[in-house]
């Protein structure tokens, strides 16, 4: 079966450019799980689906009807366009009533003039003395006022999907059951109280606040108790007319996602629910929500208010999501659109400097032949919610909109090879909900990337995502279009850089950490700041930090485990239960924070690119 037609690429470049080939049997299970016995692809013209350019001329074979999104429709004859509205339509052929999708996207995102600058943070490991033992988006929007008032612009936050709705909590905030919907663990439980009224929460609360004196988030236990209180409240809730308009403008997907919360704590995790409760569309599934529409309209009542809480963080500075590259299969995305996500096939990637063994992230991959005859129904619905109430988006691994490396499961070593993905569509859907929300866009370009994928996004006003330490020159002179960091939750903080720490704690959970790498950041990093290894940390992050602040990059970005000097980084990748991963509180609180000095120097630091 030619491997071509299919979109498997025979091999690939890593990132020292060595063609590389994986065995032949690897890429023959890739591609029986792209052609489900199928000799041929589908033909793209079978699947009733164009998507154009406002400004493209479509010629036409006779007289259609011209269905807008506002249910408007206008009679066309041998062509339509230029200057379509933008939009998702249909055109209805008058004589055979057959039907074709037209989605019609303008060609780039929208990119406004920027010369910001911002926070990154982890917003679980951020509390203060009203947290119940993790951030949430109560914190959020503190830090946010605190930022705005002191000269930021910005505060780019980790992804805040929905995990599953079980006792134990998923600590990765980029292994998510849904990247449509928010995780309940972060509702401020403040801001609820002042909403709905007191509640006999006292001691619940209580011991929620002693979780805040562990350096270690216990996420389950938060969870246990922040749904012990949140369901007293619900007990309560008179109803509200903006929670019945939100259930309304969601539709069946918020009722499809709280389904299956309801049914993940009737019966666990998908593999044990009864056979009859695994297509979201039977008649059982339908019978089970009548039956259970209080539990269905408390998770959709979680949804309401965390969209809310985030929508009012976002009222002090611009917050910029960060969108995870793939979902839990065993999660609410993947029992939705099951039909779209390719089966006995995980994602991940190839071996790296940092990651010499790569990466298996486990997650299953939209198959691109399914998605795109569902329309991209899943890929529409997790952007139009990954906009909402944000100025910007981070797209984690944006290179998975051209490729992703698929690894079989049967695969040794984590050997697999890359498939490919309508990117042209792919791009042309994202920057129409860009412009439509006003989004700007940060593609997270890391990693193995073919020459033109770069050109592309920059063509489309994608920007680039600059970190320093794959970087050869130091970070002034890091490129305008881009949102220019000097490190990420999965490499090393100047501290553990600097100090040595984090290649000894890599060492020390019996990791192979590939040592010259990491003597080569850390000696860019002297190079750069013009300091000697035995300069004290808070001059190296001052000097690193200067770099970056005199950059003519449009988007820069502190961090703050930088700012407080943290040793140990968020996240380690290659480990399971060897490292804390997405679980270190920050070793100061929200209150200490705002009146931390080598933060506010920081401040002082940045805001000079606006004098």
């Amino acid at each position: 079966m030619d491997l071509s037609q299919w979109g498997v690429e025979k091999g690939f470049f890593d990132t020292e450019g060595n063609w590389v080939e994986p065995p032949e049997q690897v890429l023959q299970q890739i591609v029986s799980q792209l052609s489900h016995n199928r000799q041929n692809p589908p033909d793209p013209s079978e699947v009733g689906l164009w998507v154009v350019h406002d400004d493209q001329t479509i010629p036409l074979d006779g007289t259609w009807e011209l269905i807008l999104e506002n249910q408007s429709s206008i009679i066309v004859k041998d062509q339509i366009g230029p200057n379509l509205p933008l939009g998702y339509h249909w055109l209805k052929n008058t004589s055979n009533q057959s039907s074709i999708r037209l989605i019609v996207t303008p060609t780039k995102c929208y990119l406004p003039p920027l010369y910001d600058w911002g926070w990154s943070m982890q917003l679980y490991s951020m509390r203060s003395n009203s947290s119940w033992g993790i951030g949430d988006l109560g914190d959020l929007d503190s830090f946010a006022s605190f930022g705005a008032s002191n000269g930021s612009n910005f505060v780019l936050v980790n992804p805040l999907h929905a995990a599953l709705p079980i006792g134990t909590q998923q600590p990765s905030p980029y292994y998510p059951s849904s990247r449509c919907f928010k995780n309940p663990i972060y509702i401020n439980m403040d801001d609820i109280r002042n909403s709905f009224g007191s509640q006999d929460i006292d001691e619940i609360e209580q011991l929620a606040k002693e979780l805040n004196l562990e350096s270690k988030i216990n996420r389950d236990r938060v969870f246990e108790l922040k749904m012990q209180a949140l369901e007293k409240f619900w007990a309560n809730f008179q109803g509200n007319e903006n929670f019945d308009q939100y259930r309304i403008e969601q539709g069946p997907l918020l009722t499809k996602y709280a389904a299956f919360c309801v049914l993940s704590e009737t019966y666990g995790y998908i593999s044990s629910w009864p056979e009859q409760y695994k297509d979201p569309n039977s008649d059982q599934v339908s019978q089970f929500c009548k039956q259970n529409k209080d539990r269905i309209a408390f998770h959709s009542w979680l949804q309401w208010i965390l969209d809310y809480q985030l929508e009012k963080a976002s009222k002090h500075l611009s917050v910029v999501n960060d969108l995870a590259v793939g979902v839990d299969p065993s999660g609410a995305d993947a029992w939705i659109w099951k039909d779209c996500f390719a089966s006995n096939i995980s994602t991940g990637a190839p071996p790296d400097a940092f990651n010499p063994n790569g990466q298996n992230w486990g997650f299953p991959p939209f198959d691109p032949y399914k998605l795109r005859e569902s329309h991209f129904e899943p890929y529409i619905a997790m952007l139009k919610l990954a906009m909402s109430h944000v100025s910007g988006l981070r797209i984690d691994h944006v290179l998975g909109l051209f490729r992703l490396f698929w690894i079989p499961a049967s695969s040794k070593d984590g050997q697999g090879s890359y498939v490919r993905y309508p990117w042209q569509e792919m791009l042309d859907i994202l920057a129409l909900e860009s412009v439509r929300n006003q989004t700007w866009i940060v593609g997270e370009d890391l990693g193995t990337v073919e020459p033109f994928v770069r050109d592309e996004l920059f063509a489309r006003n994608i920007l680039s995502y600059k970190v320093a330490w794959f970087e050869p020159e130091p970070p002034i002179n890091m490129p305008q279009r881009c949102l220019g960091s000097l490190s990420t939750h999965d490499l090393p903080t100047i501290g553990g850089l600097w100090t040595k720490k984090d290649l000894q704690a890599q060492l020390d959970i019996g990791m192979n950490p590939n040592i010259e790498f990491n003597e080569e950041i850390r000696n860019k990093l002297s190079r750069w700041t013009g300091l000697g290894f035995d300069a004290d940390l808070d001059q190296v992050i001052i000097k690193a930090y200067e770099l970056l602040a005199k950059s003519k990059s449009m988007l820069v970005v502190a961090s703050l485990e930088d700012g407080l000097k943290v040793i140990d980084r968020p996240n380690m990748p290659g480990t399971t239960f060897e490292w804390p991963n997405w679980s270190l509180a920050l070793p100061k609180s929200l209150e200490d924070i705002k009146k931390d000095q080598l933060i506010l120097d920081i401040f002082k630091l940045f805001n000079s690119r606006n004098s």
